[in-house]
């Protein structure tokens, strides 16, 4: 009977320190959950940035194209005024 007791009591103990062992991995695998998640929100955060930056980029870039058309349009336009001068003056 003695030697049953000590038995139970020697599992007992076991399972103790295994029920304990259990406890502090589940408080390291929490902890690395919320890092986990806290790091996905600072990911999702960068991320929607980093779209809107995208965006107001490719606006910019229609305005500029816009713009260089403009530009273009102008030079060309200046350009062709030394031709019509010339040929004004040489048929004048």
């Amino acid at each position: 009977m003695e030697a049953e007791k000590n038995s139970l009591m020697g599992e007992k103990g076991s399972v103790e320190q295994e029920k304990a062992g259990l406890k502090e991995e589940l408080v390291r695998v929490e902890q690395e959950k919320l890092d986990l998640d806290s790091e996905k929100s600072g990911v999702i955060q960068t991320l929607e940035l980093s779209e809107q930056t995208r965006e107001r980029l490719e606006d910019e870039i229609v305005v500029l194209n816009k713009d260089r058309a403009e530009l273009t349009e102008q030079l060309n336009a200046v350009g062709s005024i030394p031709y019509t001068l010339f040929t004004i003056c040489w048929y004048d």
